[in-house]
């Protein structure tokens, strides 16, 4: 996570009077877009990789990037030095989420998966902690040098890691992945791992020797409008599509500026790096609350109650920089003005990070059925980083064209509708192995609502 917050310390900086690399508002935006434009060619790379060669090893390869790209940082002294290195971070970064997702979901057992898979975003919130907090004391050279040393820790971690059982079993190599999984649980491959696999194989789906058959195109679009297979595509995507247009990342990435814009007219009160740090210490905070919520009350609950949280607060925010932005009400004539903006900002980081800053990857691990979950979560994975890169680049303009009060009325409105999406298509995975969420997308159903996994 540290990669995703720095530019949110790196801009400002840059952007500080006394920066040895002065960088104005477009020049800030490509660094901070950058790396959402460099992702998707990792994603895409992604779905291939865990496919071919594992989950496991295509994360041992993601930390070389990584590696490279902070140290390139510590040592920048042009501004095509720290693009290239963002740029570098954005293509590994791409290239980790998708194995890290679908690795964590297979080796996991259903009744603790989302609490396992929860734990990603919680290190992910950690991430964006730390560089915010050091990014408040420290020069942004000095961040990049330290940072060098988690992908380092992460290689190790890599190293020891086994592989997916279900890749294994998926690559005919029951021996390795029976000893996978007596070293995760204890246990030999559960009779649905190999029925299943034994099933693709008799149509046609899975060569005998567990490569993917080789089919046309035509064959390829004739597997994806298969019911069990285009239901949970549909509702994966839209997740990520809600998670890309309701801000999610675009308060991480530019955290301070949202912060600064907001008290544009009579201040916030607070040192703006202070409130950053603020807003990511409730994430953290919130994303540990969420690896608990995901096992008592399950996923569908979960999106419902933090979609409308975030609905309500992204709406507030709006309100209450319009009023105070907008039609310049003081400090006089509402005096709680601008705690009600910090309460309503934090308010949607916390329900944000609940719902659809975690939710979707947990989505793409558990509800993809398990011959597309590496090729098919890759495109979706590029599809939503370019439309980070997108968002990114023009928020300076939308804030420009439609005030800060007004993108967080976009954040709520859209919200609300994937909101109420989900609330009739997504099921409760909670506690049910992959098999057995495949098998309800191949029920004759579409909406969830009145229905029964």
């Amino acid at each position: 996570g540290i990669h995703v917050g720095y530019s949110a310390i790196l801009i400002p900086q840059l952007k500080n009077e006394n920066s040895t690399l002065p960088t104005d508002d477009e020049l800030g935006s490509w660094i901070a877009s950058v790396q959402s434009i460099a992702s998707p060619f990792g994603a895409f790379l992604s779905g291939m990789l865990m496919d071919r060669w594992g989950r496991r090893t295509t994360l041992i390869l993601c930390t070389i990037p990584f590696t490279a790209s902070w140290i390139a940082l510590s040592l920048a002294t042009r501004h095509a030095v720290i693009l290239t290195a963002r740029a570098m971070a954005g293509f590994a970064s791409g290239l980790t989420i998708g194995p890290t997702q679908v690795l964590v979901g297979e080796i996991s057992e259903p009744r603790i998966r989302g609490m396992l898979t929860g734990t990603n975003f919680l290190s992910h919130s950690l991430g964006i902690l730390l560089v915010y907090m050091m990014g408040a004391v420290m020069d942004w050279k000095v961040v990049s040098g330290i940072s060098t040393v988690l992908p380092l820790f992460s290689l190790v971690a890599f190293i020891l890691l086994p592989e997916s059982p279900v890749w294994l079993v998926r690559n005919n190599k029951i021996e390795e992945a029976e000893k996978a999984l007596r070293w995760l649980r204890g246990g030999g491959v559960g009779i649905n791992l190999i029925s299943r696999y034994e099933q693709e194989k008799e149509e046609g789906l899975t060569s005998n020797y567990g490569k993917p058959a080789v089919k046309n195109a035509k064959s390829c679009c004739r597997d994806l409008s298969k019911p069990h297979i285009f239901k949970p595509l549909i509702i994966v995507s839209v997740f990520y599509l809600v998670q890309v247009i309701s801000g999610t990342y675009l308060v991480i990435f530019y955290a301070v500026d949202i912060i600064t814009q907001a008290g544009s007219n009579e201040g916030l009160g607070l040192d703006r790096f202070l409130t950053a740090v603020l807003t990511a210490a409730v994430r953290l905070l919130f994303a540990i609350v969420m690896c608990f919520l995901l096992v008592w009350i399950g996923r569908r609950p979960l999106v419902i109650i933090a979609g409308s949280l975030q609905t309500i607060s992204a709406l507030s925010v709006g309100a209450f920089l319009y009023m105070k932005n907008g039609i310049n009400i003081t400090s006089h004539e509402f005096p709680a003005c601008n705690v009600f903006i910090i309460a309503s900002i934090l308010a949607y980081v916390a329900s944000n990070t609940c719902g659809y800053f975690c939710m979707p990857g947990i989505a793409m691990g558990e509800l993809l059925p398990g011959k597309i979950r590496g090729s098919v979560g890759g495109f979706i994975l590029a599809a939503t980083y370019l439309g980070f890169f997108v968002t990114t680049k023009i928020f300076p303009w939308l804030c420009n064209l439609l005030g800060v009060h007004g993108i967080f009325g976009v954040f709520g409105i859209t919200a609300a509708i994937g909101t109420f999406f989900m609330y009739l298509f997504l099921p409760e995975s909670s506690e049910k192995s992959l098999s057995e969420i495949e098998n309800y997308f191949c029920q004759p159903n579409v909406m969830w609502v009145g229905r029964n996994i």
